[in-house]
């Protein structure tokens, strides 16, 4: 079941236990903002016509099922990683990845 009366948002339900899935199936104290947990958080575009008039869980659904991300910053243990919607390493991986799908051919 993905919601209930308690939880009424599909994306809430889904992004809570990923969260605690993927903190606990690589062994960190991660998943939630708390003290002693690693701290990796997303910031987000709040002037998208996407997220316009939305308030709590709402916003995670759009998160969740939007057919474009609102997402323009990430931080991994503290560390931005994603500054402007860019990965810092994201030519580099592209270009890695077409050299992989070449070879595959």
């Amino acid at each position: 079941v993905l919601c209930t009366e308690d939880t009424p948002s599909v994306g809430r339900t889904l992004f809570a236990q990923a969260a605690a899935g993927g903190a606990a199936a690589l062994g960190l104290q991660a998943g939630a903002i708390a003290k002693d947990r690693r701290a990796d958080l997303v910031a987000l575009n709040t002037d998208d016509a996407l997220l316009s008039q939305k308030e709590n869980d709402a916003i995670l659904d759009t998160l969740i099922f939007a057919t474009r991300p609102c997402v323009t910053d990430v931080f991994v243990a503290g560390k931005r990683v994603i500054a402007g919607g860019v990965h810092a390493r994201e030519e580099e991986s592209a270009v890695k990845l077409r050299d992989i799908i070449r070879l595959k051919r």
